[in-house]
């Protein structure tokens, strides 16, 4: 219904959204709709602001703390899905994990 997404990146949609505007050079208005899960889309593109490569030791500790975080997440929400597992619910389906092993 209209709306401006900001500024993008490879990776912030989904595939099919993505390579529609990466693989479009241009500025302006896309040659054709974009079809993806969510629907049809009309895109313009306003403006390309191009990336800068940067040196891993300068992001290194970046990388190291969103990888940490991944991960404790990840437990965490393992955790939850044993605990609810294990829980009694009355009147409720719950889909919960039965082993430790949770993917």
């Amino acid at each position: 219904m209209g709306g401006s997404l900001g500024q993008l990146m490879r990776g912030d949609t989904v595939p099919e959204f993505e390579s529609a505007l990466f693989d479009h050079a241009e500025e302006g208005l896309l040659p054709r709709l974009i079809r993806t899960r969510f629907g049809f889309h009309l895109v313009r593109i306003e403006r390309r602001v191009a990336g800068q490569p940067v040196a891993f030791e300068d992001v290194a500790d970046d990388i190291a703390r969103y990888l940490a975080e991944r991960v404790r997440h990840k437990a965490i929400q393992q955790y939850v899905s044993i605990l609810a597992s294990e829980a009694t619910l009355e009147n409720a389906a719950v889909d919960a994990a039965t082993s430790p092993l949770v993917q």
